[in-house]
């Protein structure tokens, strides 16, 4: 049934104007779709889920809605106030959800456009960060040699700079910390590097579906024909996976989780499904 019909049924017996309700509620649904329409185009992203979505949403209140009454409209006598009263609640419901979806239509769209940071984006911002700190540790360095020397003025001279009265050098500790924070960032460069290389063919098919190794992002997505069933979606979830509306898959960074621990998941849930 179309939201035209769904909606001049719906406020009969809530009403003392259904058909100005309806019409009402018919060119808020349409100006809405027009928005929807609007916003899907200039965030460039498709905007038939997020229609049919805003249609299901609006069919779902339509339909409880068309169950409730007012004793105001049909009489007092011998009304069901407890039976209306949990309908009414359940009708609310539904068109919170309603509104709901409405008012975050833009921000889902935002968070669905957004462009991840990249492994690469990450890499070089890592290869500077380490460019940086070699640079930064090898002048500590330099400068704890000549003050041990006793070459003060060498160091205002090379560096531009006027050294404080009570300043000794540079202590250990702080040079320890930067080597480790200079090995850290290397070890996250070198994973990068290892997990492309490794896990590049560790994609596999299964019944129902399909996991795939993106290499951009170092992630497995997991592709089902149909919705997986709850137990098996918190399987996925235990194990760090995220429903992703972008990728329309099951989602999670690849760096630290084995394929052989998603094949245990995945074909483990299809011969339980044959037998």
């Amino acid at each position: 049934m179309s939201i035209h019909k769904m909606a001049e049924s719906a406020f009969n017996n809530v009403s003392f104007d259904p058909d100005g309700r309806a019409a009402t509620f018919e060119a808020e649904f349409e100006r809405e779709n027009r928005r929807i329409l609007a916003l899907c185009g200039q965030y460039g992203i498709s905007p038939d889920k997020f229609i049919k979505k805003h249609e299901k949403l609006a069919s779902a209140y339509l339909a409880s809605e068309s169950r409730c009454a007012s004793w105001a409209i049909t009489g007092p006598s011998r009304f069901p106030a407890r039976t209306m009263e949990k309908r009414a609640t359940a009708a609310h419901k539904h068109l919170a959800a309603l509104v709901y979806f409405r008012e975050n239509v833009e921000r889902m769209l935002k968070r669905i456009s957004r462009r991840n940071e990249t492994q690469d984006d990450k890499k070089s911002v890592w290869l500077q960060k380490i460019e940086q700190l070699e640079k930064l540790h090898a002048q500590k360095k330099d400068i704890n040699a000549l003050i041990r020397k006793g070459k003060r003025q060498e160091i205002e001279d090379k560096y531009n700079t006027t050294l404080p009265v009570n300043f000794f050098g540079f202590p250990d500790y702080d040079l320890r910390n930067e080597l480790a924070n200079i090995r850290r960032l290397k070890a996250q460069v070198a994973e990068i590097d290892r997990a492309r290389e490794t896990k590049a063919e560790s994609g596999f098919e299964f019944d129902g579906g399909r996991v795939e190794f993106e290499p951009e992002e170092i992630r497995y997505n997991v592709y089902f024909d149909e919705k997986p069933k709850a137990e098996l979606r918190d399987k996925l979830k235990s194990r760090g996976f995220k429903w992703s509306p972008k990728r329309e898959a099951w989602t999670r960074g690849a760096k630290t989780i084995s394929i052989e621990i998603i094949k245990a998941i995945l074909l483990e849930e299809a011969r339980n499904a044959v037998h």
